[in-house]
């Protein structure tokens, strides 16, 4: 097995990386205390900690696949370590990073407490030289905020997580695939936390599904449509399992032409406001519409749609004529509607 050090270290790596994680760990259990064997294992090290790095909440709400994967403080931990293991840490650069936090329905407290532990992280200067190697960063959280009677604590400190995120020097514009889930921020500051999204300068992905967000907040009207509230590069947007109630042209307007895909499913949508789609989301290959309210939108709006765009529009109050003329815009164009 040693012969394999022989080889060029990037085909080592190659080799490696054939092995799952647990095969790694498992090697190396078992032959790390062999002193000849110390290259070996410094190069399974370096597999585990070149793929993905996963950290989790304490006790997470679903079980994840990644390369290697700790909690928040045992993360912390290793920038105070000094066992083999945590110097190769220090010293090998992840794929990427995720964080991932996921509330069970019993854990209330423990994950508030997780979630200022991460916001201690984000400012413990000791972390700050690993997190300007990583080159990606994902975010995904879960606050499952169902059935809670006083969700505003819990909610107040989700947004602080993406306000201090989006200031980060080093992560925020790293982040690529950013997803909050069942926060209940829509309930809150949402003209003040929904300006700092463009801050995520790398995003690819952006889902806030489940989240009471809604067409108006207060006496803001359209407050998804006031200004530009999503950065440019943007392809996806998932806002699915809220409580928007019409689509404006200002939205539309307003969002990145990037965008490939809108998921607007379960919202109470009664109409879309007349636009020109194709131009001004040009690169739109698919808008969601299912199991809404809806019933008015133009079907004139999708003429000048790219060839191959899907307009989904399952379980709504759609009369019967426009469906027929989406349907036949649809044909002539190249287009798709699914009802």
């Amino acid at each position: 097995m040693l012969l394999v050090l022989c080889l060029p270290d990037d085909i080592v790596l190659t080799i490696f990386k054939h092995l799952s994680p647990d095969e790694c760990s498992e090697i190396i259990t078992n032959i790390e205390d062999i002193h000849i064997a110390q290259p070996f294992v410094d190069k399974l090290y370096q597999r585990l900690l070149s793929g993905k790095l996963l950290i989790t909440n304490d006790q997470p709400n679903h079980r994840y696949i990644a390369d290697y994967q700790l909690t928040l403080e045992k993360f912390q931990n290793k920038f105070l370590d000094t066992s083999v293991e945590a110097l190769m840490f220090r010293l090998t650069r992840p794929n990427y990073m995720e964080f991932n936090f996921t509330r069970q329905h019993c854990d209330y407290m423990n994950f508030i407490y997780n979630l200022k532990q991460f916001h201690e992280l984000l400012k413990d200067p000791n972390c700050q030289e690993y997190f300007r190697k990583v080159l990606q960063v994902n975010m995904y959280l879960d606050a499952n905020l169902v059935l809670i009677e006083n969700p505003d604590n819990l909610t107040a400190i989700v947004i602080k997580l993406v306000l201090e995120l989006s200031d980060h020097p080093e992560l925020a514009c790293k982040v690529k695939h950013l997803t909050i889930k069942a926060g209940d921020i829509g309930n809150m500051c949402v003209p003040q936390w929904s300006l700092l999204l463009p801050k995520f300068t790398s995003l690819v992905s952006l889902n806030m599904l489940q989240n009471l967000l809604k067409s108006n907040y207060g006496q803001y009207l359209d407050v998804w449509g006031r200004q530009e509230k999503f950065p440019n590069g943007l392809k996806l947007l998932n806002l699915n399992y809220n409580m928007l109630t019409y689509v404006s042209k200002q939205f539309l307007s307003c969002l990145p032409h990037t965008l490939e895909e809108l998921l607007m499913n379960q919202n109470d949508i009664e109409l879309v406001e007349n636009c020109d789609l194709g131009l001004l989301l040009p690169n739109l290959r698919r808008w969601e519409l299912n199991y809404t309210k809806l019933s008015v939108i133009n079907p004139q709006m999708i003429i000048s749609c790219k060839t191959g765009f899907t307009l989904e529009l399952m379980s709504t109050y759609l009369p019967q004529p426009d469906i027929n003329e989406l349907q036949r815009i649809a044909h002539e164009k190249s287009l798709h509607i699914i009802v």
